[in-house]
């Protein structure tokens, strides 16, 4: 097993799953009877990279939520729960929903015409807010591509 600096083991698992996200892609391309569960190894490095952003405080200053998707995709609705203020809609809050959605199992897959997997809804609910989004496969890719390009400066 490959040494690895605990004191940068945030940017050191996004640069790793990063590199394991490229192999998966260049072997898909290959030989997509083995490697041919795509989608699932996208969500997984998803979860991992956005629980290490949530746990480490990493704060993407120079990514705008603007920069990984449409604002009219998103669904934020908001309850007003004893007299509490909605969340700010940003790339942090952006991210914990989808940490939730994951890990709380509230993902529904689409599928295109060839059976195919082609889009994820996240949801995520709790008393004060719900927030719902659906993301394309490419849409996936480009997001853990511009959190992983952007670790370098935190």
């Amino acid at each position: 097993m490959q040494y690895l600096d605990e004191n940068n083991f945030t940017k050191e698992f996004f640069q790793r799953t990063i590199y394991n996200l490229k192999l998966y892609e260049h072997h898909n391309k290959i030989c997509k009877e083995v490697f041919k569960y795509e989608v699932t190894q996208l969500i997984n490095s998803l979860l991992g990279l956005i629980v290490f952003v949530k746990e480490d405080s990493v704060n993407f200053t120079s990514i705008k939520l603007s920069d990984i998707i449409k604002a009219d995709k998103i669904r934020w609705q908001y309850c007003d729960i004893n007299g509490g203020k909605p969340e700010e809609k940003n790339l942090k809050n952006f991210l914990r929903h989808l940490r939730n959605a994951i890990a709380h199992k509230r993902l529904t897959i689409r599928s295109n015409a060839n059976k195919e997997i082609s889009t994820v809804i996240f949801e995520d609910k709790n008393r004060r807010n719900n927030f719902r989004v659906e993301l394309t496969i490419k849409e996936i890719k480009h997001l853990i591509k511009q959190l992983s390009s952007n670790l370098g400066e935190n």
